[in-house]
């Protein structure tokens, strides 16, 4: 089953920036060529675990890990990552406005560790 593809105004604000785990950047353009394209097969995006939240009035911020499963060009992908995401209120709702993913590990492999920060 190929997940749903959100679009990027349900949950990112105008001109926000997504940094890949390769380091190149994502804004709304390439977001929605990727999600309409067939080169890209997403079989499962889980959440992991929470490692840092913080909000405030103003702005929030999280650190997470996730478990995905994709399909990239035929070569299929399974791994964990790390993601930093900011969020503040635009006009009434909460939008990211940048987020980062650490390159991905083999699910077998250790998990990032936050407990000794």
């Amino acid at each position: 089953m190929n997940i749903k593809k959100t679009p990027w105004s349900e949950v990112f604000a105008a001109g926000a920036t997504v940094i890949r785990g390769t380091g190149n950047p994502l804004g709304e353009k390439l977001w929605n060529e990727m999600s309409a394209s067939e080169d890209v097969f997403t079989e499962s995006h889980d959440l992991i675990k929470t490692h840092v939240c913080e909000v405030t009035p103003e702005m929030g911020y999280a650190v997470f890990s996730s478990h995905s499963k994709f399909t990239y060009k035929g070569i299929p992908n399974d791994d964990l990552a790390v993601w930093t995401m900011v969020a503040k209120p635009i006009d009434g709702e909460w939008k990211i406005i940048c987020a980062q993913r650490s390159t991905g590990r083999g699910p077998d492999d250790a998990p990032p560790n936050f407990d000794d920060l």
